[in-house]
């Protein structure tokens, strides 16, 4: 007769709080087993880790005092020389559960603290894991139950903002800071289609770096592109080779732009249409352009028609 041996589960889920659970072996009786468990939180109950035909093995998980998820193993084995072979039951706990208040903070350009409050558990173990130059973060970094956070953010000495996250107790915290504010002399700018060069003052709120950044390559700054406090700000525009609509770009100075539109050619015909009789004849195209405009008249369809 051959040997029976199996097992009720193969998976099975502890709370988070830990606790009993139980796994069924069946077996041809007087057949041996044992029980072992290959997790120091997973253990077997006193007294239901061996047996001999039918039985049941209980295990205790431990509570989960992290904030990951974890899995443990518990291998049922036949006695050797059986030919039978072990059987698994894998265990999950979900990780302990955490709550951060608020959820995100956004400093001033001059810095400054916020507390962030950590619900958990007594017996959870968590954590601060930052890695932003301008943030730290007061006292130890590794903790154990519900608490308090405190986050600080250094002086921001430039014109732009930054932002980043942190993990604090397992979720997601979001900072992010002002930059200096940042006056300029003029919000746009028209340039006629021949392009040319002209210039911007700034002043930055107090003595802090900035850098001006073009948007297009027709838009060159050769003079001051980045500084520390008030500055004129020199650029030039290209010619407008295209026949389009105007193009429009900007030079960006913090979190301000300076909006530059550029014409592109000014140039229309009157009429747009014309009819001749049967007869030879002539005709007059009116054009209209700028002073600058160079323009030519050709031909694109109908070999009887000239231009004088």
């Amino acid at each position: 007769t051959a040997l029976e041996f199996s097992v009720s589960l193969s998976t099975a889920t502890a709370a988070v709080s830990g606790g009993n659970g139980l796994l069924a072996v069946t077996a041809t009786p007087d057949l041996p087993w044992t029980a072992v468990s290959g997790a120091n939180w997973l253990t077997i109950v006193s007294g239901f880790a061996s047996g001999a035909g039918n039985g049941n093995v209980v295990y205790n998980a431990s509570p989960n005092s992290t904030l990951n998820q974890r899995t443990g193993k518990i291998t049922v084995t036949p006695v050797a020389g059986s030919g039978l072979n072990a059987k698994t039951l894998t265990v999950t706990q979900p990780a302990a559960e955490s709550s951060v208040s608020p959820m995100g903070y956004e400093f001033g350009a001059s810095g400054g603290a916020v507390n962030v409050e950590v619900t958990v558990n007594s017996i959870v173990e968590w954590s601060v894991d930052e890695s932003l130059d301008w943030i730290s973060i007061a006292g130890s970094t590794s903790r154990q139950g519900p608490g308090t956070v405190t986050i600080s953010a250094s002086a921001n000495n430039t014109v732009y903002p930054r932002s980043g996250t942190i993990r604090v107790a397992g979720k997601t915290f979001s900072v992010s800071q002002k930059g200096h504010g940042v006056e300029i002399e003029y919000e746009s700018k028209v340039f006629g289609v021949d392009g040319g060069m002209s210039s911007v003052s700034i002043h930055p709120d107090g003595n802090i770096s900035w850098t001006a950044v073009a948007s297009d390559t027709w838009i060159v700054i050769f003079q001051n592109a980045s500084g520390t406090g008030d500055a004129e700000i020199e650029y030039i525009l290209a010619p407008y080779e295209g026949d389009g609509s105007p193009r429009t770009g900007w030079i960006q100075i913090g979190d301000k732009k300076v909006y530059i539109t550029q014409r592109s050619y000014d140039l229309d015909i009157t009429p747009r249409a014309d009819w001749v009789t049967g007869n030879a004849g002539a005709g007059e195209i009116g054009v209209s352009a700028g002073i600058n405009d160079i323009w030519q008249a050709i031909i694109t369809e109908g070999s009887w028609i000239t231009i004088v």
